[in-house]
């Protein structure tokens, strides 16, 4: 497949993840697809990603995201973007703020015979964190 494809595809994930269609975001994936996030130890599979992503889902509502780029070599996709959403339930046992948050993220991924085989994430819950109230700015 062509780096374009792929990065289309890449594309299409996000899209469903905003949608809430979780069925065609298991469907972009491979049966065995690895996951792994920042701060979370270890690979996962798609049920342990999906479980790690809920806390961010349940958390935050009118979630989207934004590409602000992506480059491509070989089967290799990455992804920096934004995501913006609001924090209307509780997270990491801070409580709804209502407040707007915008954080940025780059993700790492790998695709064959038309799936996302590997993802890598990459998520600034530091922002996230101050954004909600949780924790002061960083010196």
């Amino acid at each position: 497949m062509s780096t374009e494809t792929n990065k289309k595809l890449v594309a299409q994930l996000f899209q469903a993840i905003d949608a809430g269609d979780m069925a065609k975001v298991q469907g972009i994936y491979s049966n065995d697809a690895k996951f792994t996030m920042a701060g979370v130890p270890g690979a996962m599979n798609f049920n342990g990603f999906m479980q790690a992503a809920g806390a961010f889902l349940n958390a935050f509502s009118q979630a989207r995201h934004v590409i602000t780029s992506q480059l491509a070599e070989g089967d290799r996709v990455s992804t920096y973007l934004e995501w913006h959403a609001v924090h209307t339930a509780p997270f990491n046992g801070v409580p709804a703020s209502n407040k707007p948050v915008k954080i940025k993220s780059i993700t790492n991924n790998s695709v064959s015979n038309g799936k996302i085989t590997e993802h890598v994430a990459m998520v600034d819950v530091m922002a996230l964190m101050h954004q909600i109230g949780a924790m002061p700015l960083a010196a």
